[in-house]
């Protein structure tokens, strides 16, 4: 991986891809990751959403702190978003937060307890781990794979607010195709074609949230809100229902808050535009990647 980021680096890019494939398949040969068990839990999912999607929900706990979910696919701009968020006075920026899909993990997929129940129960779970974090009023959950958990968010916490980040679909599989992740749950990147078939899952699976909870969604265009962060910040503000703040426009200066992620860099200095285009210079060494985005109708 050091070897390909210096290829890279010095656009020597037939080496650098030559040694990114090296790395990805040294590291496919020891994971569990099939595309044919996501494509199954994703399939699922909508089954289970089309028996319980309209049933009323009578939640017996009030909770302390809203939750913001930020989701999307990973690389999708969601830690900008987060920054630019936690430098309001009323929000704490809490990062990617594990509680959420290690309780529907035993609650959910583990579990034959009645539809209510289960999201009655993951209503108390997760709140019970928010007032560990912060007593401000609203806290960032920035995990962008808890796309997957949309419909249990609004049926466990209708109080919630959710933002989608859409970036370019060749950007974003790009962006994950070339970095080499520490967490086994990114182990769909280890290959162009692994990466690519996600991306349609998720591509599916947002489509049918979208259908069913719509108005429950808030989403931004990646592309569209580096062009004018501070406008689109102060429309996303306004969708939140939070008033104003003027230190969100120095959001990299003054926040001082840890960031984890592979963005650190691009979230510590100026916002860049334009850099959607970028996977281009690549794109003769990017054509299983194409191809399946394009035989799934997915625009890039």
């Amino acid at each position: 991986f050091s070897l390909s980021k210096g290829y890279f680096d010095q656009d020597n890019i037939k080496a650098g891809f030559e040694y990114l494939e090296k790395a990805k398949n040294i590291k496919k040969k020891t994971t569990n990751f099939s595309i044919k068990k996501e494509r199954n839990i994703f399939k699922n999912l909508q089954f289970y959403f089309d028996k319980n999607y309209s049933k009323e929900i009578n939640h017996n706990l009030n909770i302390k702190n809203i939750p913001i979910f930020i989701v999307g696919m990973p690389r999708s701009g969601t830690t900008l978003i987060e920054q630019i968020l936690s430098a309001h006075s009323k929000i704490h920026g809490a990062g990617e937060l594990i509680h959420l899909p290690k309780i529907i993990d035993h609650i959910y997929l583990n579990n034959n307890k009645t539809f209510s129940h289960i999201i009655n129960d993951i209503r108390h779970e997760y709140s019970q781990e928010l007032v560990k974090i912060s007593n401000k009023n609203y806290i960032i959950d920035k995990l962008p794979l808890n796309f997957k958990w949309i419909g249990f968010i609004i049926k466990a916490f209708p109080e919630a607010k959710i933002i989608h980040l859409e970036r370019n679909p060749m950007a974003v599989c790009w962006s994950n195709y070339k970095i080499n992740f520490r967490d086994s749950g990114m182990d769909f990147t280890l290959s162009q074609k692994d990466i690519s078939e996600y991306y349609v899952l998720y591509n599916e699976l947002m489509h049918y949230w979208s259908t069913k909870f719509n108005e429950k969604i808030i989403n931004i265009n990646y592309e569209k809100f580096v062009l004018n962060y501070e406008l689109e910040s102060k429309n996303l503000i306004n969708q939140l229902n939070l008033t104003w703040e003027e230190e969100l426009k120095s959001y990299n200066i003054d926040n001082n808050r840890p960031v984890e992620t592979a963005s650190l860099f691009q979230v510590r200095g100026k916002i860049i535009k334009n850099t959607s285009e970028r996977w281009k210079k690549y794109k003769d060494y990017l054509c299983e990647m194409r191809n399946i985005l394009e035989n799934n109708k997915i625009d890039f």
